[in-house]
């Protein structure tokens, strides 16, 4: 695994409720909520979101899929630590079923979840991802489902830690990544930086799902649009002033240009954001680049009985 730190002074820390509170206080939800109807983890929920059952999910953030899917008639509700969060949404809609909660010890009864989403959570415990993903086990039904998604060690970022690279920048920021044998506390390498997040292998975070109770079905690479040549084609499309998508909380889609930039857009859109292009013959392509350069990677887990 690797193990990333991030300058203090980031707005995007992700440890503790205050550094949340900062993330989602200057974000849009109607931004957030554009961006799950076209992002690529909404044919994923379309496929395994049950029609019947109470679906959760675990740190929700501004709740984009909460509110797009109960739009079409699902039984979601969401979980987060960050009080801002759940305040902004309760205002955006007080019927909204999102309440404070912590991932490591819900407040659902055993067994009582059908489908549990968790998206870019348990990487940011810095003990491990290991009691919340117990704690997720122990809500869902016997035959339940578990989709998570967590950082991924892809190809471009394996070589380089075999390299001994440490020190990068991720969008903006200074970032160091450390290769580790497990999770645990220790001290910054660098004065004036702070834990932040685990990068995981595939077959690593395997082995620790299997260790919590779930048998692993399916694992799919995925976020090409902020691996890194996602985010390297954007800076380009951005100094050549025609961006394909506007850096909002996650790289929206512009409107109103036209021809080639329509054109651009819609390619990113199909091929970076949504990773459903219409071509069949780009569907390989798109699988090798989310191996080489995807961001996250997707588990689908069921319990083990």
């Amino acid at each position: 695994m690797l193990k990333l730190f991030r300058a203090e002074s980031s707005v995007y820390i992700g440890q503790d409720i205050e550094s949340w509170d900062r993330t989602w206080d200057g974000a849009s939800i109607q931004e957030a909520l554009r961006w799950a109807t076209v992002c690529n983890m909404r044919p994923v929920f379309e496929h395994y979101f049950p029609r019947r059952g109470k679906i959760l999910e675990g740190g929700c953030g501004l709740g984009q899929f909460v509110i797009y899917f109960r739009s079409l008639g699902y039984d979601i509700e969401g979980v987060d630590f960050s009080p801002l969060a759940v305040s902004r949404l309760k205002a955006y809609d007080p019927a909204l079923p999102v309440r404070i909660g912590d991932v490591a010890n819900l407040s659902y009864p055993e067994g009582s979840i059908q489908c549990y989403f968790s998206g870019g959570v348990v990487e940011h415990f810095e003990d491990g991802p290991f009691v919340a993903l117990t704690e997720a086990r122990r809500v869902l039904t016997r035959e339940g489902r578990l989709l998570i998604t967590v950082p991924f060690i892809n190809s471009l970022r394996r070589v380089q830690s075999l390299f001994g690279v440490s020190k990068h920048v991720w969008g903006s920021e200074p970032v160091i990544l450390l290769a580790r044998r497990q999770c645990a506390r220790e001290e910054p390498p660098v004065e004036g930086y702070r834990f932040a997040e685990y990068l995981f292998g595939k077959n690593e975070f395997s082995r620790m799902l299997q260790g919590c109770g779930f048998r692993v079905e399916e694992i799919r690479p995925c976020d090409l649009e902020w691996g890194e040549l996602g985010q390297f084609l954007y800076r380009r499309f951005r100094r050549a002033n025609s961006p394909p998508s506007a850096p909002v909380q996650h790289n929206g889609i512009e409107n109103g240009a036209s021809g080639n930039g329509n054109r651009l857009r819609a390619f990113w859109k199909e091929f970076f954001v949504s990773e459903e292009p219409r071509q069949r013959w780009l569907r390989p392509l798109l699988r090798m680049l989310t191996e080489i350069s995807g961001h996250m990677v997707l588990f689908v887990c069921r319990p083990i009985k």
